[in-house]
């Protein structure tokens, strides 16, 4: 499947829509605001054409395989929701993986980390609810 992700005036989206070609309208794909140091997941409606703001804000994601999740925080559970992509505009990332070619890493607001399984929940816990980006 392919689809595009821009959603302005003039995109291509508009255009394929405006020559009745087909276009996927899902979110089904992680697009990070640009305006919190947390990750908050927005997304287009294509019936009403506006931008939202997802309510989770306790959100990290996990590079597993080839796969991307989103790992987040529910009723003191950990739980997870795969993605097509991340989209990580604008935001300057660190990369503290120690193996380039690791099959597995932790995204979080500025930085790849490595994996590992026990410290998903401090993670989560430490990287919800950041100040305002400037």
């Amino acid at each position: 499947m392919c689809c595009f992700h821009e959603w302005v005036p003039g995109s291509i989206n508009n255009i394929f829509i405006h020559e009745k070609k087909n276009i996927f309208n899902g979110n089904d794909l992680t697009d990070i605001g640009l305006y919190n140091s947390y990750f908050q997941i927005i997304y287009f409606n294509i019936e009403d054409k506006w931008w939202y703001e997802e309510d989770i804000k306790n959100n990290i994601f996990k590079w597993s395989n080839g796969k991307v999740f989103k790992l987040y925080e529910s009723n003191n559970t950990i739980n997870s929701k795969e993605y097509m992509y991340i989209h990580l505009q604008k935001r300057n990332m660190e990369n503290s993986l120690k193996d380039s070619q690791c099959k597995e890493f932790y995204i979080v607001h500025d930085k790849f980390i490595d994996c590992d399984n026990n410290i998903e929940q401090k993670l989560i816990s430490k990287y919800k609810y950041l100040t305002t980006r400037h």
